[in-house]
C-alpha cells in the first residue's frame, strides 16, 4: 500500500533504499546521497511491502501554483507492474488538493543536457507568458493547447491511469 513518509529518517531510507537497488540508474553515489537529503525535506510516497521500500516518488513545489516530481523509483522486480503510476497517482491527488495547476517531470537522455535545459526553460516561458492557451484536467488525462514558435498552437495531452483511492492511502 502506497503512504507517504512523515519523517526525515523514513524519508531518507525509502530513498536511499530504492536507489542503491538500482545502480544501473543511479551509479554515482554523490547523486544518491544528494537525492537522500533532499527527499529528507519534500512530500514523499513509498510502497512498503514486508519492511521494504519497493519505490517512491517525491514531490518538489517550485511555485504557488506548480511543483515537480523531484526523484523517483521503483525496484526493478517490480517494473511494469502499476507501482510507478500507483506513485504518480499518490503525489497528483496530493497537488490537486493544493490547488497546484502544473505539474512536470524531468526526463532527460543520457548526453542530453544541454537540449534540456533549453527546452524545459522555454516551457517554463510558456506558461509565465500565457502561451498555455487551454487547459483541461480532467480524471486521468492533461489536455493542453500551447502557442510555442509555431504558427498555429500544438496540442500536448497526458494520460494517467486511474488508481484507486484505496490504493493511495
Amino acid at each position: 500500500m502506497i503512504q507517504p513518509m512523515e519523517t526525515e529518517s523514513r524519508k531518507k531510507w525509502a530513498c536511499r533504499s530504492v536507489l542503491e537497488a538500482l545502480p544501473d540508474w543511479f551509479a554515482n553515489p554523490a547523486s544518491v546521497e544528494e537525492y537522500v537529503e533532499a527527499c529528507g525535506q519534500l512530500p514523499l510516497w513509498a510502497e512498503l511491502q514486508e519492511g521494504e521500500a519497493q519505490g517512491f516518488i517525491a514531490f518538489r513545489p517550485t511555485s504557488p501554483y506548480a511543483g515537480e516530481i523531484y526523484v523517483m523509483g521503483v525496484r526493478q522486480e517490480r517494473h511494469s507492474q502499476g507501482l510507478g503510476r500507483a506513485l504518480f497517482q499518490a503525489l497528483y491527488v496530493y497537488a490537486r488538493e493544493r490547488g497546484l495547476r502544473f505539474l512536470t517531470v524531468k526526463t532527460v537522455e543520457m548526453g542530453r543536457y544541454a537540449d534540456y535545459d533549453s527546452r524545459l526553460d522555454r516551457g517554463k516561458r510558456y506558461v509565465r507568458t500565457g502561451a498555455v492557451v487551454d487547459l483541461k484536467i480532467q480524471n486521468g488525462k492533461i489536455q493542453a493547447k500551447v502557442q510555442g514558435s509555431r504558427k498555429t498552437p500544438y496540442k500536448v495531452e497526458v494520460r494517467i491511469s486511474p488508481v484507486s483511492e484505496e490504493r493511495c492511502q
